[in-house]
Order: C-alpha cells, then sequence, then structure tokens
C-alpha cells in the first residue's frame, strides 16, 4: 500500500510540474504587439520566461525519466489481465476460470507466471477450442503440457523455446525435421514418448527400423501434431513419481518465488489512484508538448 502511494504522489507531482510547464510555455509564446525600437513586448519579456521555462521543462523531463519505469510496469500489468480474459474466448462467462486455471496449474508445476507465459497459454487455449474442444478439455491439455515439462526438467528458456516450437506443429498439424530437431535439442526426454506415441498410431513393429521410420516420417507429414499431445499425455503417465520430485527442486521453487512477486505487484499495479494518476500525466505531458510547439518553429 505504500508502494502504491508514493507512486501515486509521484505521478500527481510531475503532473503539477507539467502543467506549471504547459503554463509557462503559453506565457512565453511570442506575441505579435511591438514596443521600445520596434521590438515585441512579447520578446522583451521572453528571456525571462524562456529561463524558468527552461528550468521547469528539465526538472519534469529528469523526473519523467524515474517516472517512466513505473508507467511501463503498470502497462504492462494491464497487459497480463487483457491477455488472461483473451485466453477464455468469446464466452465472458470463462475469464475467472481461465484465470483460475493458469494460475493454479502455474503454482502446481513451479511455471512461470508473467506476460510471455500467459500469452503461450492463450494461444494454446484459443488454438485448442478453434478446434473443437472446449475450455476444459484445452487446460486439461495445457497442465498435461505443463506437467512434461517440469517432468522433463525443462528450464524456463528451454520451456519457451519448446512451447513456441509445438505451437507450430499444432498449427500445422504435422511436424518436420526441424521441429524434431528442435524437440530432441530443448527436450531431449520427451521425443521418445513421441516416438512411442507416434509407433503406436501406425502401427510399428517396435523393431530396429523404429528410429529410422521415425526420423523418416518428417519428410511425408506422417509425424503429426497428436502424437506429441499422446506423447505428452504417456510421459506424465509413466514419470508420475519424477514429476513429483521436480515440482520441488529449485528451479520450480524460484520460479514460484518469482511468479508471487509478479502477481503481488499486478495487486499494486491494479489500484484506481495510480492508474489515474499515471493517466493525468500522460495528459498533462500532452498538453505540454502542444503549448510548446509555438516557440520550437519561432
Amino acid at each position: 500500500r505504500l508502494d502504491v502511494s508514493h507512486a501515486q504522489k509521484a505521478q500527481r507531482f510531475e503532473w503539477a510540474q507539467t502543467r506549471q510547464a504547459a503554463w509557462a510555455a503559453k506565457q512565453a509564446e511570442p506575441k505579435s504587439s511591438t514596443g521600445f525600437m520596434g521590438l515585441g513586448t512579447g520578446a522583451l519579456a521572453l528571456g525571462g520566461v524562456t529561463a524558468g521555462l527552461a528550468a521547469i521543462v528539465g526538472a519534469v523531463s529528469a523526473l519523467g525519466d524515474r517516472l517512466a519505469a513505473t508507467q511501463t510496469r503498470v502497462s504492462e500489468s494491464q497487459q497480463f489481465s487483457n491477455i488472461l480474459e483473451q485466453a477464455a474466448g468469446r464466452n465472458p462467462a470463462n475469464k475467472d476460470f481461465a484465470k483460475s486455471e493458469f494460475l493454479r496449474i502455474s503454482q502446481k508445476y513451479g511455471t512461470a507466471v508473467d506476460n510471455d507465459s500467459a500469452k503461450d497459454y492463450r494461444t494454446y487455449l484459443l488454438a485448442q477450442m478453434a478446434r473443437g474442444k472446449s475450455l476444459s478439455a484445452a487446460t486439461a491439455d495445457f497442465e498435461t503440457t505443463m506437467s512434461a515439462y517440469r517432468g522433463a526438467g525443462l528450464t524456463r528458456d528451454e520451456q519457451r523455446r519448446t512451447s513456441l516450437q509445438y505451437q507450430q506443429v499444432r498449427s500445422k498439424t504435422v511436424a518436420d525435421r526441424e521441429d524434431l530437431n528442435t524437440f530432441s535439442e530443448a527436450a531431449p526426454l520427451l521425443v521418445e514418448p513421441i516416438r512411442l506415441a507416434w509407433a503406436e498410431r501406425n502401427k510399428h513393429a517396435l523393431d530396429a527400423n523404429l528410429e529410422k521410420d521415425f526420423r523418416a516420417s518428417t519428410k511425408t507429414g506422417n509425424l503429426k501434431a497428436i502424437d506429441f499431445e499422446n506423447g505428452f499425455k504417456l510421459f506424465v503417465k509413466e514419470n508420475a513419481a519424477a514429476i513429483e520430485r521436480q515440482n520441488g527442486s529449485i528451479e520450480a521453487n524460484a520460479t514460484r518465488l518469482a511468479s508471487q512477486k509478479f502477481l503481488q505487484q499486478q495487486g499494486l499495479d491494479q489500484n484506481p489512484e495510480l492508474i489515474g494518476a499515471i493517466n493525468d500525466r500522460i495528459q498533462a505531458e500532452s498538453e505540454l508538448t502542444e503549448a510548446m510547439k509555438p516557440l520550437k518553429e519561432e
């Protein structure tokens, strides 16, 4: 609460300074009347006024640089809320469910809570629902994926890389050699269950040709997104103990702590008074920019 109050006061202070600068700029605007020796009365007064104006504008600029980080952070907080609302699709009644499931799954498996992870979640859900799945089924698939990532011991960067590649596979419905290579590099423990899921769908004999045939399927369009989905399910089914251990790992707990801090800041940044103060400051800076135009044209 003290952090919000401090940020709000800082925004209000710059708002007042900016309004003062806008007023000074209006006073310094050149006038058309003439005075002693043909010099305009505005010109005679301009030196003193503009000197004061420069000082005010300089102070506003310096303070604005310091407050820019607050404005950026609050803006990103608003984006986070909007992203999770969009993840629910067109039915507004699903918004709370989509958000609560994202937070529950992230807490359970120690996966990241931030704007990027929320975007991945949104993309995942919308793509699954576009294929005819219900929201609850889509979130269940997402939980299986996060469980597989945690059980495979993926770092945040590896999860991000794997998720982006998996999105491409689901979008195309088939995987090529590049997709498989990325999984082999970023999530090597998940390749074997994907291979087994592919073999089951193709009723492969599981003989010495399995690896060769599996790799060759990337050239014929026979390695499909469903093989990845079923492979994740198989991995989760067969590695419950490993997933439980990984859930308590240092990496998972460190991610939970970072997510907790992120969500705590989210709560502070949603304060209506703080948002109002930032919007007032933005409006005041816009007025200052407009008031400065005549001076810049001289």
